[in-house]
């Protein structure tokens, strides 16, 4: 199976579970069987369980492969997540409590990517305070340069805004970490990303923790 086609069937079995999830809140009535439910779901990419089932195995015992397409299911959530909620005159709510990331939360370099940064980019338009943090641990061999935490706001007109924390320290030990910026409002916002552990050239390969990452809003 291609992985885009498991990357469609993964979104698809979401969208499935979020369905099932609403018609047990909201009624006591017949309602679709959740196994018949994923079959259709099978049918309607026109694959087989078997291979599925196969295709599941093969992802389990190759995580790393699993995580990138796992990972653009979850941005693809995230964007229907939005869309859902807009309308032609407001933007989505979001809540001061949420936790607006989506990947995962837990890292280890260099097994998740000798030379990853962390990056993050979520389709965000409300105007206010997004303030992404982490407990981020170097070791005294880690080889980032000019180490940071960096969050930009993305406007429809092209331009950007950027924030960064370049507080790390190599000391083996884990420290907290955040960065905040808040958006331009004459300006549309487009988007939020940036880099949990951002570096300059000359970065070989990283040797750091991270953990408990949240990016978060405020009015």
């Amino acid at each position: 199976m291609s992985d885009d086609k498991f990357e469609n069937i993964l979104f698809d079995l979401h969208m499935a579970d979020g369905i099932l999830v609403s018609q047990k809140l909201h009624t006591k009535e017949n309602r679709n069987d959740s196994i018949s439910f994923y079959n259709s779901i099978l049918i309607k990419n026109n694959v087989d369980r078997k291979i599925f089932e196969r295709t599941v195995e093969y992802y389990t015992e190759h995580t790393p492969e699993y995580r990138i397409i796992y990972g653009k299911v979850l941005k693809r959530i995230l964007k229907e997540e939005i869309s859902v909620n807009k309308t032609d005159d407001t933007v989505r709510h979001i809540s001061t409590d949420e936790n607006l990331w989506t990947q995962k939360f837990n890292w280890s370099l260099p097994e998740d990517g000798a030379e990853n940064a962390i990056p993050y980019k979520y389709e965000l338009d409300l105007h206010g305070t997004y303030t992404v943090s982490a407990d981020i641990l170097m070791y005294a061999d880690d080889q980032t340069m000019s180490k940071r935490m960096t969050i930009m706001a993305n406007y429809e007109d092209g331009t950007r805004d950027r924030q960064t924390n370049s507080g790390m320290k190599k000391d083996g030990k884990f420290h907290s970490f955040e960065v905040s910026i808040v958006t331009n409002k004459k300006k549309k916002l487009k988007s939020i990303s940036g880099w949990i552990l951002d570096h300059g050239k000359g970065t070989k390969e990283k040797h750091s923790e991270v953990s408990n990452i949240e990016l978060k809003y405020k009015k």
